[in-house]
């Protein structure tokens, strides 16, 4: 079970993050969330104490996580018919 904690905070750290913010906030509030969210994970399950490596595992699930969050709220906005990012640019070609 410890091992989804970090899942589960990053969800929404994500959620909240893709919510309120945008541009290059989003990827440096994003990227910020995600390692802090991993650190205190390794070093509050007191793995540190085997071994630094567990800190990968925990960043993979915080980033995991994370990913669920941003794909959980496209398509939350995309089934209200909010225009993303992508769909509400258009570039003349």
């Amino acid at each position: 079970m410890d091992e989804l904690i970090p899942v589960f905070i990053a969800f929404a750290f994500g959620s909240l993050i893709w919510h309120i913010s945008c541009g290059i906030a989003r990827i440096v509030f994003s990227a910020t969330a995600i390692v802090l969210t991993a650190l205190v994970a390794t070093v509050l399950s007191g793995e540190f104490h085997g071994s630094w490596i567990y800190l990968l595992v925990d960043l993979a699930e915080a980033s995991a996580g994370f990913a669920g969050a941003i794909a959980a709220q496209t398509f939350i906005l995309q089934r209200r018919g909010v225009p993303g990012p992508a769909r509400a640019v258009t570039l003349p070609i």
